[in-house]
């Protein structure tokens, strides 16, 4: 992304149990790092919203990661990712 750019990234779920909790986490960089904290994420409960919404002012040039964690119960029949960078 692009520094100062504003990011809009969404996740439409389509879920096999409406309690399935499926959360949004952005991180910086393409590596994994211990104890790394996301930048932006979407961590509310399925009975909020079943899907996930974040939207972040870039702070650097760089690449970021988008990482989509089911936490269940069961699965999520699918996910659909959008990005967007204005």
């Amino acid at each position: 992304f692009t520094k100062g750019r504003r990011v809009v990234i969404t996740v439409t779920n389509n879920l096999a149990n409406p309690n399935t909790d499926v959360d949004l986490h952005i991180f910086r960089g393409n590596h994994q790092v211990p104890n790394e904290q996301p930048i932006a994420w979407d961590d509310r409960l399925p009975q909020e919203d079943r899907h996930c919404r974040v939207e972040f002012v870039v702070p650097a040039n760089d690449t970021y990661r988008v990482q989509i964690v089911n936490l269940g119960p069961r699965m999520a029949n699918s996910c659909v990712v959008n990005v967007e960078e204005f």
